[in-house]
């Protein structure tokens, strides 16, 4: 693997771990959506646009393009942060007690999270990269390639989040792996499209 791909993969773990430093150090309990929902908004707020600065910092050294790097800050911060918002303000609105016993609402909602949240970040980059690539991105079926791979990057991540969330080091590497995925698509097809 070449650095990029290494800090990208590391990008969504170092936030993550980072959040949860915080929280631990604060010993700030914490549940998506209950029983205060400002907590949800400031964690996601944070989280998102942490992974944004750092993902458009790391394309901005390697692709040298600035507007493109900012673009995809704004973007992925944008997105993710309203994906994950309006999952937690459903489980507000239809009053799911996500703490206690009730933690098991929260975890079957996940895989619906995961499976519509990656589609739909995976569509905003994609327009982001497809006006900065326009003709090239048609070759091999790319844009298909991106949506399986953003589909696949979100789904891995949730699974830790699911399977390992009191394993620490399993969860990271299962969201560093997801991430790795998208960080390999870009190394490999936008620079060649450029």
């Amino acid at each position: 693997m070449n650095k990029f791909i290494i800090l990208w993969s590391l990008i969504s773990p170092a936030c993550l771990s980072l959040i949860a430093g915080i929280l631990q150090f604060y010993r700030l309990g914490w549940n998506p959506g209950y029983p205060d929902i400002r907590r949800s908004i400031q964690i996601y707020l944070v989280y998102w646009l942490l992974l944004g600065i750092l993902q458009g910092g790391v394309l901005l050294w390697k692709f040298r393009e600035r507007q493109f790097a900012y673009r995809w800050f704004f973007t992925t911060s944008t997105t993710g942060f309203l994906v994950m918002l309006l999952h937690d303000l459903s489980l507000a609105l239809l009053g799911i007690d996500t703490g206690g016993q009730g933690v098991l609402n929260l975890i079957y909602s996940l895989p619906w999270l995961a499976v519509l949240g990656g589609p739909i970040l995976g569509l905003a980059q994609f327009l982001l990269i497809r006006n900065r690539y326009k003709i090239n991105l048609r070759l091999n079926n790319l844009g298909g390639k991106w949506f399986v791979i953003s589909f696949l990057s979100w789904t891995i991540g949730f699974v830790g989040i699911i399977f390992c969330l009191y394993v620490p080091p399993v969860l990271i590497l299962f969201v560093a792996s997801g991430s790795a995925i998208k960080g390999w698509f870009i190394q490999k097809y936008l620079r060649e499209n450029q």
